[in-house]
């Protein structure tokens, strides 16, 4: 190992004393932490303050009162467990009332399907066997045209091959 450190040249000009003097007068490790700290939140509150001091607009909201002007109220009354509560009866209502109007019935479902003409959207006629038949001959017909362009021989690139 003293053969390589004699090889380097770069020597850094770090200089412990003068670091530790600098560090010295303004405390422990935890006293320059907090006194950082300090600093950190005091620029942060100056800069907060410029801000805010060139915005005119200073909104006052009072919800008694929006809802007065509105003439709604702003979130549901009672508590959660109320609310819920209040939601399931009327779902049950809802569903009930449903089950009995035979009228309401007839009307939920309103989807008709199209029925096209074109023939990829027909089902085959025939049987299950023939339909099996008819796929197990289109399959090998086309194993035999990938056969068949398999044992061709490659086509030569270079002449020099």
């Amino acid at each position: 190992l003293s053969e390589k450190e004699e090889t380097f040249t770069f020597r850094p000009a770090v200089n412990l004393k003068s670091y530790e003097q600098k560090l010295k007068g303004r405390g422990s490790f935890l006293e320059r932490v907090k006194l950082d700290e300090e600093t950190r939140k005091s620029k942060a509150e100056k800069i907060f303050q410029r801000h805010t001091s060139q915005e005119t607009f200073r909104p006052k909201i009072d919800y008694k009162s929006y809802e007065k002007a509105k003439g709604k109220q702003i979130g549901a009354p009672g508590s959660f467990f109320e609310r819920l509560q209040a939601d399931l009866d009327s779902r049950k209502s809802k569903l009930s009332a449903a089950a009995s109007d035979k009228s309401h019935r007839q009307n939920v479902h309103t989807f008709t399907p199209k029925i096209t003409k074109n023939k990829l959207y027909q089902p085959k006629g025939g049987n299950f066997m023939q339909r099996m038949q008819e796929d197990q001959e289109t399959r090998t017909t086309r194993r035999k045209k990938i056969d068949k362009i398999l044992r061709k021989k490659p086509k030569k690139k270079h002449k020099d091959e």
